[in-house]
């Protein structure tokens, strides 16, 4: 008996290891380290090719800029010719070449036409991106989602894009080849000119503003008969007089109009509408005029189509 007392005393007295043990943390607000990641705000679905919507302002912002860069071939070929006409002898043989370098005729139209290529050749950058732009979307064919009137834009983006890159390359060697050819011939400094020109640019009165172009009228298709198409214009191409065997110049004239002359020993470059067209080449020399007997070929231009002189 005395026993069983000892032994229920020794498990009384024996320490209790569950009472022993330290009490759970309490709950923290601290954020845990190595926890998953956090989301603000509500999730969104990303279109890394854009939409419709922005296919058709790349597409509208390309022909705004196709549009102004024609403007600026145009000017461009306006100064060129103003530049030729005080330097070179006039057709008629009235008006010899220069002796001095007319400075004061020549500075200005110079100085546009070196303007004209820099600007043309900064929007030449930006109509790129563009294009790229248009490419790629109608390359993974989203042209599906535009109406018909912008698919028919992006074929015409598409085909003539070419159109700009030779204008370019033919304004370069116009400018830079030929025309400064034209100057140093009667004693000018290109550099010089351009020089000049900066500041007689900047006393010209400020040209009138373009007038907008009349909206084109909407033709309605008769029943039963399928809706026209825009109308097609005439694309302008490029070609080239092949004076390189010659030690003559030849005066080049295109539906009786003098498109400029190309210098003995030399390849020019022009520009047209691509079609049938009457031409004259007529050495410097000779006092024949356009439209004599003899005098006039028809060809049919296209882009690169190239004429060689051939002299005995």
């Amino acid at each position: 008996m005395v026993r069983g007392w000892l032994l229920v005393g020794v498990l009384c007295a024996w320490p209790s290891t569950a009472g022993a043990a330290d009490p759970a943390p309490a709950p923290s607000d601290a954020p845990k380290k190595g926890g998953g990641f956090r989301l603000e705000g509500q999730p969104a679905i990303e279109e890394p090719f854009g939409d419709a919507d922005t296919f058709r302002k790349s597409i509208d912002r390309y022909q705004a800029i196709y549009d102004e860069m024609s403007e600026l071939r145009e000017d461009f070929s306006a100064a060129v010719q103003e530049v030729l006409r005080h330097v070179l002898p006039s057709p008629d043989g009235q008006t010899a070449r220069p002796k001095k370098c007319p400075e004061a005729d020549v500075a200005a139209p110079f100085g546009r036409a070196h303007a004209i290529g820099q600007a043309y050749l900064k929007l030449g950058r930006e109509i790129g991106r563009h294009f790229d732009s248009v490419r790629d979307l109608a390359g993974l064919g989203e042209t599906d989602a535009l109406t018909p009137d912008y698919r028919w834009k992006v074929k015409q983006i598409l085909a003539n894009h070419k159109v700009l890159l030779t204008d370019y390359k033919e304004m370069k060697i116009v400018f830079h080849d030929q025309l400064s050819a034209e100057v140093r011939a009667v004693g000018c400094d290109p550099d010089r000119l351009v020089e000049r020109a900066k500041t007689v640019i900047d006393k010209e009165p400020e040209e009138a503003p373009r007038k907008p172009k009349k909206p084109e009228k909407k033709v309605t298709a008769r029943p039963g008969k399928p809706e026209p198409g825009p109308p097609k214009l005439a694309a302008s191409v490029g070609f080239f007089i092949d004076n390189l065997r010659c030690h003559e110049g030849v005066r080049v004239f295109v539906d009786g109009a003098l498109s400029g002359e190309v210098r003995p020993s030399y390849r020019g470059a022009f520009r047209t509408s691509a079609g049938p067209h009457e031409m004259c080449l007529i050495p410097a020399s000779s006092k024949a005029a356009c439209g004599q007997p003899g005098t006039v070929r028809k060809v049919h231009v296209s882009d690169g189509f190239t004429i060689s002189m051939r002299c005995g």
